[in-house]
């Protein structure tokens, strides 16, 4: 700033061209007169020295980031509010949260064996079908009536 106004006091500088430096240092935290990457500015904003440059970054929606995690202008303009299932309600062996590895889901189904004919189960409820089939005598039992 002190070499622009230097140089409009020798003639070489324009007052806009001064407003031009000053928002070049500042939009990208101090000297060198350069900007964020196009990548790092949220999708359609518009900047740069002649409004030149437009934003690409798409921030994730609140449902796909974790309950609690602030992020966006300043970490604080979004608020995550994704809560991932407890392991137990999860499938032995499946890793999920962060990069598919954070958790192991540790329930266990039965095998189809051991489920009843036709009765689905499992991821979205039809994973699997079972296959056990009555076979073999059935016992009715009632219960004895009182003798009042």
């Amino acid at each position: 700033m002190v070499d622009s106004v230097i140089g409009l006091r020798q003639g070489h500088a324009t007052p806009s061209t001064i407003i031009l430096r000053v928002a070049s240092t500042i939009a990208s935290g101090g000297g060198g007169g350069t900007f964020p990457a196009v990548a790092d500015v949220d999708f359609g904003v518009i900047y740069g020295p002649t409004d030149n440059l437009t934003g690409t970054l798409v921030q994730p929606i609140e449902n796909d980031v974790r309950n609690g995690v602030n992020y966006g202008g300043d970490g604080v303009e979004f608020n995550g509010d994704l809560v991932l299932p407890v392991a137990a309600d999860v499938e032995a062996g499946v890793g999920y949260g962060a990069d598919g590895t954070e958790l192991i889901g540790t329930v266990t189904l039965p095998a189809e064996a051991d489920v009843k004919l036709g009765t689905t189960y499992g991821a979205g409820g039809t994973e699997f079908t079972g296959t056990l089939s009555g076979g073999g005598n059935t016992i009715t039992y009632r219960p004895r009536r009182s003798r009042n």
